[in-house]
């Protein structure tokens, strides 16, 4: 590649070496590690060694199909490997062989077999060459196709059939999920999407101009976003539905150098001539650094504070080392096909992770050599889990894979059932059961225990509008609005609470207004995980709000399955919502 930075005007990340047959035999990267490859007489490629040291092989029949794989580290021994894996494959006659040893057997009529250490897969084919029917595990999965090969229909190991619509061009124009919802697509004669219309009816519609720039993104309530390029149709302007307005700058190469927020802060990136990013300087005028090494990988980030984080890479430019701004070591050792086998920090002894010959993670051992092992089926899902301390884990799957049964060897036992496009709709316990219900578009809509409902309702873009909680028979509901960002401006409870949110042309909230009290926020302010810290003055004191962590963050000496959380007497239960628990922090009028 030419460079203006390099003596000779050219920079070299591979070089390359060919036989005198044309076949490529050697790669050499820019530090001197070297891949290279062998191949038969046919020119098929029959050897494949990896600058880790790890040797794949291939072997072919008359037909010149390949009948057998593996890989191994002939020269030393593989450390992702854990002791006691199989030592023949699922056919009981060919003895194993490092790491995704597979063989596979062809007949005449589009059958054909392909066995691993696990288990042994069959497949049927057709005249596309395409697959009708599978085994995974002990389940079956099924396939329909139209005179052209395109897939029309799956159906799952349960039974569970997804069913696809298209046009003359083959392009999917609806699909139908076993419950019957459907999503719609429409296209512009180009074939660009124009329109995707949702089982609820809500729809996105795309506009575009004649070079096919995608423009405006609208659905029924008006614009999500639009956007302005420049000549060379890179995109110049992002305008959300707030007024607040992004503009972007780039350079010759076009390359981003530049980030104006709706706020007026300014971002620059800076590149070097093989475009990548060597300087970013925030709104503030801090400035972070990057270099790089000979094969384009990042060595250093260098901070705004001076301090310097370094990263050293293996051979195939896994990363196995990094020095942080306080000068504290990790080492990583890899194994396998890119597997992680060790990490070490300074001071520690190391954890090591080992797998089986299809790459699965089946043991943990940490620093004082205790074993987390996980056990699985011919399928590789975890059946069992054995933890450090002595206790253990059983898992039932369904044919598919989900699971259907959890089982503690504490004696704790929890049950999971599912409809046919695999949302949970019940939980069993042994004290009750928890119910799950679910919109047209798959959102949760309802959750139910034994003593307590929880009903959601949500708007056209999906924002929760909604909430109520019944509990012992009491009725409680929190309502709230949202701005057009989509971003919730105002929430009340039906116990009287109100809490109004004001947002800057950024979104990030400026005041909260928590009955009669104001509280006020900075940008300067705004912790490091993201989220706004607060602080009020009232008449007797001065008050601060700060983010409550994430429970899931938290370690917790004992482990179970996870439950829906029981209402409070209030019956103002904290809604787990994804990995946070949201609380409401209001004040009465």
């Amino acid at each position: 590649m030419r460079t203006a930075t390099s003596p000779s005007g050219w920079h070299a990340f591979f070089t390359y070496r060919y036989d005198e047959r044309g076949d490529l035999v050697e790669a050499t990267d820019a530090e001197g590690h070297v891949c290279r490859y062998a191949y038969d007489e046919e020119h098929r490629l029959v050897t494949h060694a990896y600058r880790s040291g790890l040797v794949v092989h291939y072997r072919y029949d008359r037909e010149g199909r390949c009948i057998e794989t593996w890989g191994e580290y002939p020269a030393q021994e593989d450390p992702s490997l854990a002791a006691g894996v199989p030592a023949f494959l699922a056919d009981g006659v060919t003895r194993a062989r490092g790491i995704f040893h597979c063989k596979l057997e062809f007949s005449g009529d589009g059958y054909s077999e392909v066995a691993d250490s696990l288990r042994v897969r069959r497949f049927f084919g057709n005249k596309h060459g395409k697959v009708d029917r599978s085994t995974w595990g002990a389940g079956v999965l099924s396939h329909e196709y139209d005179p052209l090969g395109n897939i029309l229909a799956f159906r799952d190991a349960m039974g569970a059939t997804t069913r696809f619509e298209r046009d003359a061009a083959g392009r999917i124009t609806a699909v139908v999920d076993p419950l019957g919802r459907r999503t719609q697509y429409a296209f512009d004669d180009r074939g660009a999407l124009t329109e995707l219309v949702r089982a609820d009816g809500s729809a996105l519609r795309y506009t575009r101009d004649d070079l096919g720039n995608l423009l405006a993104v609208e659905d029924r309530r008006g614009a999500i976003v639009m956007y302005d390029y420049d000549e060379r149709g890179l995109v110049s302007v992002a305008t959300l539905p707030n007024g607040g307005v992004t503009r972007f700058e780039h350079d010759a190469h076009g390359n981003r150098t530049a980030v104006i927020e709706p706020n007026g802060a300014r971002k620059t990136i800076s590149y070097d001539d093989l475009g990548r990013v060597v300087a970013y300087i925030d709104a503030l005028g801090a400035v972070t650094r990057y270099a790089y090494d000979a094969r384009g990988l990042l060595r250093t980030v260098s901070d705004p504070a001076g301090g310097v984080t370094t990263f050293e890479f293996d051979a195939e430019g896994r990363l196995a080392r990094i020095v942080d701004a306080a000068r504290r070591v990790g080492r990583l050792t890899w194994g396998g096909l890119n597997v992680l086998c060790e990490v070490q920090h300074d001071g520690a002894g190391p954890i090591r992770y080992r797998y089986d010959r299809e790459g699965h993670l089946i043991e943990v051992h940490n620093e004082r050599g205790q074993i987390h092992r996980f056990v699985r089926s011919l399928a590789g899902h975890v059946i069992r889990e054995e933890l450090m301390d002595g206790r253990s884990h059983d898992f039932q799957r369904d044919l598919f894979g989900r699971l259907t049964q959890w089982r503690s060897s504490t004696g704790e036992l929890v049950e999971y059932e599912y409809d046919a496009t695999g949302q949970l709709i019940k939980r069993i316990y042994d004290d009750g059961a928890e119910e799950f219900t679910y919109d047209e578009v798959g959102r949760l809509i309802g959750a139910r225990t034994p003593d307590t409902e929880c009903y959601l309702t949500y708007d056209e873009r999906g924002c929760l509008v909604k909430e109520e909680q019944i509990t012992l028979g009491v009725r409680h509901t929190i309502e709230a609005v949202y701005d057009s960002m989509g971003r919730r401006t105002r929430r009340v409870s039906s116990l009287g609470y109100v809490e109004h949110m004001h947002r800057d042309i950024m979104g990030k909230i400026a005041r909260i207004a928590l009955g009669r009290r104001l509280w006020t926020s900075t940008t300067t302010r705004w912790v490091a995980s993201g989220r706004p810290s607060f602080r009020a003055a009232g008449a007797f004191s001065t008050t601060s709000i700060r983010p409550v962590a994430s429970p899931s963050g938290a370690s917790s000496p004992r482990r179970r399955a996870p439950r829906l959380d029981r209402a409070s007497r209030s019956g103002l239960a904290p809604l787990r919502t994804g990995s946070f628990q949201t609380r409401s922090i209001v004040t009465p009028l």
